[in-house]
């Protein structure tokens, strides 16, 4: 999740990531894939924890749900052995009470909420590894680096999976924030929404619903409501990611139909409980495409890693399928002698 030099924006980033991950998600991309990582992505994640002696201290940064510490979690009960695997997050996140079976699933890894990557709560030199999937790509890379090497010391290693800017993910981002920006902006579609639900919502009886015909406001209202619904509708026949789009009409649509029954304030606090949920998940687009690294970008972080001792470093590109770009892995280890 992202960390800012301002201490105000980096709270209420930190308050709009918790609300995301209490909300149930393993993690970021929750839309393309139903369980835990998969494919390439899993692979990759594999191969790094396998490297790892028994008993290693992994500390995974941006953790979010825990979907990373899941795989160490595997790759080393699939040996025999144990990993003492820590998840760090800004946010204030409760991995176990948000996942189904979360006891269970997180039993022996320990999560830190409201924990800064740039302060991790480690011994110098303590920790095997860290991980971290579009994660420190967030946070200020100078003091993300340096925090990263004094945990690591001069025997620990770094697997990431960072954004990039050519990747799937930026192109779904990019749509998507057009879909957020004619919901939320160019058709006030909640608002409307609200406007026309007040007036169903106060018709209690047959007769009072039945004058709503032909009534001038009730008529305006609708149809301003229409006018945004199709501008949405025709939108979401045209995306290759239309889930926003329709699931800002569904709930609009079940609201309407159950206002009568609802009345005006529940409705009322339904739908701006949309509206924000949708504000949350602007931000959140905005943050990740505010985070995303250019190959020149992606190389930079590399080097900051080498001018400090890293003069192991890999940087490459991880595809979620063939011909399609997830995002870039980068691996760091001193091996210093």
């Amino acid at each position: 999740m992202t960390e800012s030099h301002d201490p105000t924006a980096a709270a209420g980033s930190a308050d709009m990531w918790g609300r995301y991950w209490r909300a149930g998600p393993l993690h970021s991309c929750a839309c393309a894939f139903r369980g835990n990582y998969q494919g390439a992505t899993a692979a990759f994640w594999n191969q790094q924890f396998a490297l790892l002696p028994e008993r290693s201290l992994v500390v995974d940064v941006g953790t979010g749900n825990g979907a990373i510490p899941l795989l160490a979690k595997a790759v080393a009960e699939a040996r025999g052995t144990s990993f003492a695997i820590h998840g760090v997050d800004l946010a204030d996140i409760d991995p176990i009470a948000a996942i189904k079976d979360g006891e269970r699933q997180f039993a022996g890894i320990r999560f830190h909420p409201r924990t800064s990557l740039t302060a991790l709560p480690f011994d110098d030199g303590s920790v095997d590894m860290v991980s971290g999937q579009f994660a420190i790509e967030y946070a200020p890379l100078d003091a993300a680096v340096t925090e990263v090497a004094r945990v690591l010391g001069a025997r620990g290693r770094a697997a990431f999976v960072l954004h990039s800017r050519d990747s799937v993910i930026l192109t779904t981002t990019a749509e998507q924030l057009e879909s957020c920006r004619l919901i939320l902006d160019d058709s006030d579609f909640f608002a409307r929404a609200r406007a026309l639900a007040a007036l169903l919502a106060a018709a209690k009886t047959p007769e009072q619903r039945q004058a709503l015909i032909g009534n001038a406001r009730a008529d305006a209202a609708r149809q301003l409501l229409n006018q945004a619904a199709q501008a949405i509708g025709e939108r979401a026949a045209n995306v290759t990611t239309p889930d926003l789009l329709q699931s800002a009409i569904t709930q609009v649509t079940g609201t309407l139909r159950a206002a009568s029954v609802w009345g005006e304030a529940r409705c009322n606090e339904y739908l701006q409980s949309c509206e924000a949920a949708l504000r949350d998940e602007r931000q959140r687009l905005l943050d990740l495409d505010a985070a995303a690294l250019s190959r020149v970008d992606a190389e930079h972080l590399l080097e900051r890693f080498r001018r400090i001792g890293y003069q192991h470093c890999q940087l490459a590109q991880l595809e979620h399928a063939p011909g399609v770009l997830l995002g870039w892995t980068l691996c760091v280890e001193r091996r210093d002698e």
